[in-house]
């Protein structure tokens, strides 16, 4: 039912190569559950859901440019871009039981600088060097998931974009929003 209604979809993933279908437990873009926010033509989908099995809060961000079809959509000569590079984010955790905030900053997203263009993105990593090294093109939306170990609360951000790439930039470095969420270990069942 949740699938019928559009609270959750079909989300391709790329494992070993091969592109496979499957349906996502995160709360897609339609749900209430779920924060949307278009930078520049790039789109940011969060959402979590609750891993009450292991104590935490799992979350995802799903990063992509939008295609010419759809809202919000910028070509790349009004974006001033073709293609993008994730180089930093900054999170903010808010815990509604302990009422604290935790901050986090650093380069890429867990080792991961997704270099952005029309109808994917390039999965270009850290490598043991320090350095960003070039990934193969993978068609689709760019997905980041993690965890957090708290009961209640909220998730919010932003994300730093380089424009062209972070070797080659061709452009200043502009930031992305990433809409609040909840973060709730309480299991929410929509019917």
């Amino acid at each position: 039912r949740r699938l019928k209604y559009e609270e959750v979809d079909v989300q391709p993933i790329s494992m070993n190569g091969s592109i496979f279908s499957m349906i996502s437990s995160f709360p897609s873009q339609r749900s209430p559950l779920a924060s949307r926010k278009v930078t520049k033509g790039i789109e940011v989908v969060a959402s979590s859901v609750s891993a009450l099995e292991m104590g935490v809060i799992a979350y995802s961000l799903r990063i992509r440019i939008l295609s010419p079809e759809e809202d919000c959509y910028m070509t790349p000569s009004e974006r001033g871009f073709e293609t993008c590079q994730l180089s930093s984010r900054h999170w903010i955790l808010n815990d509604n039981e302990t009422n604290t905030a935790d901050e986090v900053d650093g380069d890429g997203v867990v080792g991961c600088f997704p270099l952005l263009s029309d109808g994917g993105y390039r999965d270009d990593k850290q490598n043991a060097y320090g350095t960003v090294a070039n990934g193969e093109f993978t068609p689709g939306t760019f997905r980041y998931q993690s965890c957090a170990n708290i009961m209640s609360g909220t998730f919010e951000g932003r994300i730093k974009f380089i424009p062209g790439s972070i070797n080659a930039p061709s452009g200043p470095p502009f930031y992305v929003e990433v809409g609040k969420f909840a973060l709730d270990l309480q299991p929410i069942t929509m019917y």
